[in-house]
């Protein structure tokens, strides 16, 4: 499993629909729609996602990375695997 948070304007519940794939080829085991937020007076809509297996490309450009010790949400309470991509992002310098 992998374990992503993202950033997203104009998120609605219509443009879920695909976020799979358009074969499904990127399946999710769930979504948390965590709520509206504001980035710089850019409104955005903080989501989740706990993907099967790779996450699908498309939402790269949205991931967020903060810091663990800062995450207020888990899907699950999986700290542990946030954490786990978040040190695969960000590897000590």
């Amino acid at each position: 499993m992998r374990y992503f948070k993202y950033e997203v304007e104009g998120w609605t519940a219509e443009n879920k629909g695909g976020l799979d794939g358009e074969n499904g080829e990127f399946p999710i085991s769930a979504i948390i729609e965590l709520g509206p937020i504001s980035v710089d007076g850019v409104d955005k809509f903080a989501v989740d996602i706990l993907w099967e297996n790779e996450p699908n490309p498309n939402l790269t450009p949205f991931i967020v990375w903060p810091l663990p010790e800062n995450v207020k949400h888990t899907i699950l309470g999986l700290e542990d695997l946030y954490l786990k991509e978040y040190e695969l992002a960000n590897p000590p310098i």
